[in-house]
């Protein structure tokens, strides 16, 4: 049996969760500023290029910082299971609310549930991994290899499979897509 055959089981599962989270993650960043810099005709909000950079690094920032907050939360009230199901959910719920992205306020706040989730889901899923393994496991190295190729599946299905949607048929599609993958 290969190392990766000898995995616990809750590796899998978390791994394959992770694929759905990072290709939500990807698609936001890949087609954020695509879809804020379109012009109206084409489904887009129609930004100039300059506000479209701005929105996809102020959400970038808050995905980057929001974890420190989900950390804590994590650490000292929730646990981190729960973490990852409440920042599961709510990404989930962000994705979906970008089916009405064409109205600002629905817009916004499908950003910040995305960006909330991700704060819950990010920094707790890497640990809840960790706990899989006793101090020493030879294994460790080889799940955590497993886990964060999740990660590169997710961004390639994000970016192929999104802007394939939105080219197709439409940005709240694309974006809703994700949603659907985290389901």
């Amino acid at each position: 049996m290969t190392k990766l055959a000898k995995q616990p089981k809750g590796l899998y599962v978390l791994a394959f969760t992770e694929v759905f989270e990072r290709f939500s993650y990807y698609t936001l960043s890949f087609l954020l500023v695509l879809y804020a810099s379109a012009s109206v005709e084409k489904g887009g909000l129609g930004w100039s290029n300059a506000d479209s950079l701005t929105l996809a690094g102020i959400y970038t920032l808050a995905a980057y910082t929001l974890p420190i907050i989900g950390s804590y939360f994590a650490d000292s009230i929730i646990g981190r299971g729960k973490a990852v199901f409440i920042g599961g959910f709510v990404i989930i719920l962000g994705h979906l609310l970008m089916l009405f992205s064409h109205y600002d306020p629905i817009f916004y706040l499908a950003l910040f549930c995305v960006a909330a989730g991700t704060g819950f889901f990010k920094p707790n899923i890497s640990t809840i991994v960790g706990n899989l393994y006793k101090t020493g496991d030879p294994r460790r190295d080889a799940g955590f290899g497993l886990f964060y190729s999740g990660i590169n599946i997710g961004a390639l299905l994000g970016g192929y499979l999104c802007i394939d949607m939105a080219n197709r048929y439409s940005w709240n599609l694309a974006f809703s897509l994700a949603g659907i993958g985290m389901a």
